[in-house]
């Protein structure tokens, strides 16, 4: 099937779809169909910078941008298992696009909700300071950061082009409250520093969970955010480690796990932390998800 300048948009997508399975199977690779369209309406959307509703508005008018040369290179990188997300450079997160690139992780739905956990404290705080360790993208710490700005923030990173990253969504949103820091997670924190809250979603995957997971983050999303060694535990325990030492006496701590951890991140700071609760917080699906660390005469909100 040819495409020229007097297609549709509805022709265009449905060109669109037919090259991204055909460049696919030489790929071996077998998308499902429901999948492809979502892909190819949201790189049209990306292309004339529609919304969804632009999309089907103009679903049979004929526009000169939507050009073979101009999907083609796109649609060729999203046959290969590419995310959507990086062939278009940004997701949402929180009602916002942040720029992703394969530097960072691709922000999930279930990490809003730790937001929501962290924001539910933070709004009370007239003042203070917030350090969140593995800023990737950005999509935590400076939505925090716009939601409550009247804190300031410290977001690290062991991985300078991610820092690259969310440097670029800090200039985006214009953010003045957020310093950020390439650090190994507290190596490059001066002593003596302390937060009000401290926050992370860090690398927690075991390698021997990579035979259960999506081919596609495998091969495009940064290892380095995505495992951990101990079985996935290594990070949470250097971060129990010292954590006493920079988080205030009336601060908390909040952090993203997987859903088979609760029991074992709980322990890991238990072990280390005084005077306070360690929560395991379960998602919107019933699973574990979160670990949120308080005064024991904190309430927690369970979501």
């Amino acid at each position: 099937m040819e495409m020229n300048n007097s297609l549709t948009t509805q022709e265009v997508l449905k060109w669109a779809s037919y090259f991204l399975m055909k460049e696919a199977s030489q790929y071996q690779l077998e998308f499902n169909q429901k999948d492809v369209r979502r892909w190819v309406e949201l790189l049209v959307q990306d292309k004339m910078g529609w919304t969804r509703t632009d999309l089907i508005l103009n679903s049979q008018e004929h526009f000169d941008q939507l050009t073979k040369e101009n999907l083609s290179k796109d649609l060729e990188q999203l046959a290969t298992g590419m995310p959507i997300q990086y062939v278009i450079g940004k997701e949402n997160f929180w009602g916002r696009d942040f720029v992703v690139t394969p530097a960072t992780l691709i922000p999930r739905p279930e990490t809003e909700e730790l937001v929501q956990m962290a924001l539910d404290y933070l709004t009370s705080l007239d003042r203070g300071r917030v350090l969140e360790i593995g800023v990737g993208s950005g999509c935590i710490g400076l939505t925090l950061a716009i939601e409550a700005p009247q804190l300031k923030y410290l977001a690290t990173d062991i991985s300078g082009e991610a820092l690259q990253v969310a440097q670029q969504n800090l200039e985006q949103f214009s953010l003045r409250n957020v310093q950020l820091l390439n650090s190994d997670v507290w190596d490059s924190i001066p002593a003596g520093t302390k937060f009000d809250c401290i926050i992370s979603n860090p690398p927690y995957i075991a390698d021997n969970e990579k035979k259960y997971m999506d081919a596609s983050v495998l091969s495009f999303e940064p290892n380095q955010a995505l495992f951990a060694e101990d079985d996935g535990l290594a990070i949470y325990k250097r971060i129990a480690s010292r954590l006493e030492e920079f988080l205030v006496g009336s601060g908390m701590a909040f952090f993203e796990i997987g859903f088979q951890q609760g029991s074992a991140v709980k322990a890991i700071f238990e072990a280390v932390v005084f005077c306070r609760t360690v929560t395991v917080i379960k998602d919107m699906s019933g699973l574990d998800r979160m670990i949120c660390i308080s005064q024991r005469s904190q309430n927690v909100k369970v979501l």
